[in-house]
């Protein structure tokens, strides 16, 4: 996987040095301190990824969410995005489910893979895929991974 080229690092970046101008030093988090300190020295890229990864809002469409938990990475044919997916349980569409997985955009293409999974404990360990957990939803999910990924690509790419 090649290296992330992030616009929401510089916009993130930008975005600290306006407030230091309007508000002063303080008006910043111990973290964001870190954060800038780090860039004197070349950039701690550990505290780059997990600053930038805390500060990219949750999507949500109502129905399902999604939460960033790896910064995206890019790959020959598009992004790898891993998060947690909330999604109404198979089982009682009333309760939500946290499952971790990743979105895969192939860019070339236009298509997503979408590799989440949900294991019912409760009923001798059945597997539940993406499309076993959208059903009813289809139209909603798809307009919702729409959304994400150009939320994402917004916030990390440049075009």
């Amino acid at each position: 996987m090649g290296k992330l080229y992030s616009k929401g690092f510089q916009e993130f970046t930008d975005e600290l040095l306006d407030r230091i101008g309007k508000s002063g030093i303080d008006s910043l988090s111990p973290d964001e301190i870190k954060f800038l300190d780090s860039l004197k020295n070349g950039g701690d890229e550990n505290l780059m990824r997990e600053i930038l990864i805390d500060n990219f809002a949750p999507v949500t469409n109502g129905i399902f969410s999604f939460h960033l938990i790896e910064l995206p990475e890019t790959t020959h044919t598009g992004y790898y995005i891993r998060g947690i997916l909330t999604v109404p349980c198979p089982l009682d569409p009333s309760v939500e489910v946290e499952i971790e997985g990743a979105l895969i955009e192939n860019t070339d293409e236009g298509t997503h893979i979408y590799d989440y999974f949900w294991v019912n404990e409760a009923e001798d360990d059945i597997v539940y895929d993406v499309g076993d957990i959208i059903e009813g939803f289809e139209e909603e999910f798809v307009e919702f991974t729409d959304r994400l990924v150009e939320q994402l690509g917004r916030y990390f790419w440049k075009y």
